[in-house]
């Protein structure tokens, strides 16, 4: 979270309020350095080299250092949530080849425990729970699984 490294964060948020997962909703509440500009959007960046300004359909400009732009995000794990094991934050259990608690079911990205829900992560877990899987099948039939060849 950009609150643990930045002196000031704003949330400009075009919505009048957030729908997203309500743990992060109360992170960013509790965040003293943390301002929410909901019916709000940016109009306007400004600065010569760098981000120096943004303007608001709301307001006066805000001085800022840079910016970081999150559409957000809204996980939905219904195919799975009544058949794989399910954390206390709603995430798809998962171990390190991204293999959840029934055999033959991977999951990879945003609705896993993984930290730091980018898209390259989120790739990246991809490429290990699609190489996870083809070892899976392979094993089944009777084959030598791919990974037999990494341990």
């Amino acid at each position: 979270m950009a609150s643990k490294i930045c002196a000031k964060v704003y949330i400009i948020h075009r919505s009048p309020s957030f729908r997203g997962e309500q743990y992060l909703v109360e992170q960013l509440e509790k965040a003293d350095n943390v301002e929410i500009l909901f019916d709000s959007e940016i109009t306007e960046i400004k600065g010569d080299t760098a981000v120096r300004f943004i303007l608001l359909n709301t307001g006066p400009e805000l001085k800022v250092d840079g910016i970081m732009v999150e559409i957000g995000y809204v996980v939905d794990r219904s195919l799975v949530e009544n058949i794989v094991e399910i954390d206390d934050r709603n995430q798809v259990v998962v171990d390190e080849k991204q293999a959840t608690s029934v055999p033959g079911i991977f999951a990879a990205g945003d609705l896993t425990p993984t930290p730091f829900k980018q898209i390259i992560i989120s790739a990246g877990e991809g490429a290990k729970a699609a190489l996870a899987s083809f070892d899976y099948l392979q094993r089944l039939e009777g084959k030598r699984g791919v990974l037999a060849d990494w341990h």
